[in-house]
């Protein structure tokens, strides 16, 4: 799950904050079943992990690279 890790580990400093909305609770509920067996869609932790890896220049590069 190293994709999310690191937007993981800077929200667990207090470094992240969410702007009120309707797709709040159900990103709330998403980020809290990530990773486990009862995770069946991942979109938004997804797409909120990869944008905050590109803007903070953790990206990994493909092999061959």
């Amino acid at each position: 799950m190293w994709r999310a890790d690191a937007l993981s580990s800077t929200q667990r400093k207090g470094l992240v904050t969410l702007v009120d909305g309707p797709w709040v609770p159900a990103f709330v509920n998403e980020c809290a079943v990530f990773g486990t067996d009862f995770c069946r869609h991942d979109d938004q932790v997804d797409s909120a992990s990869l944008g905050f890896n590109f803007l903070s220049g953790r990206t990994r590069k493909s092999k061959g690279s």
